[in-house]
């Protein structure tokens, strides 16, 4: 990770010019000393310890912040939801409709039973649709992205847990690992939106 790409994901939380200047100087005095020891100070030690920043980068970017801005980002973090389900919908119907034209009515099964690989489509599609849910939200705000991608990734891990709950009748570690997944995948998403550029605050 360069230095301008972690400058853009701590600036993306809302911290202070201070605490991202104080941050990325320390990083950088940090590698300079694990260099001449002979510890690695590359690529991989820089991201990991950038995004071990970024929790306390999120708390500073937090400070002052009122009830009117987290009405503002559940707006927008639900603005993406609406977006990309609608988007979700217009192309599954498209891909039916295709099959349905392709696919004489005599060999249309009554019953729809998933094969592997349709189960296998299924997943990689819904996981793009979550990285592009948390890129979409990224998107949708200038000062403080990952934030709103933070909002975005609560709303979609904890809308799956009842889901999973309603659908089970109970809540345990292996029942969280599907939304602890969907949130993962929605920051992952946002994360990638700020790295490529373009929004850093004026």
């Amino acid at each position: 990770m360069r230095a301008d790409t972690a400058e853009r994901l701590l600036r993306a939380t809302g911290a202070s010019s201070l605490f991202v200047d104080d941050v990325l100087g320390d990083l950088e005095e940090l590698r300079t000393q694990r260099q001449r020891a002979g510890l690695s100070g590359g690529r991989w030690w820089y991201a990991t310890e950038v995004l071990r920043a970024l929790p306390h980068a999120q708390r500073d970017g937090l400070r002052g912040v009122g009830l009117s801005h987290l009405l503002d980002w559940t707006q927008k973090a639900i603005a993406a939801w609406i977006l990309l389900g609608v988007a979700a919908l217009i192309t599954g119907c498209m891909i039916y409709g295709m099959w349905s034209a392709l696919t004489p009515p005599a060999e249309r099964p009554a019953i729809w039973l998933p094969s592997g690989l349709s189960i296998t489509g299924l997943l990689i599609a819904g996981a793009l649709n979550y990285l592009l849910l948390g890129y979409v939200a990224a998107w949708m705000e200038r000062d403080r992205p990952l934030i709103v991608t933070m909002v975005a990734a609560l709303l979609g891990a904890g809308t799956h847990t009842l889901l999973v709950r309603d659908g089970i009748g109970e809540v345990g570690v292996g029942v969280l690992l599907f939304p602890m997944m969907v949130g993962g995948l929605i920051a992952a998403g946002g994360t990638w939106r700020v790295a490529r550029g373009g929004l850093t605050r004026p």
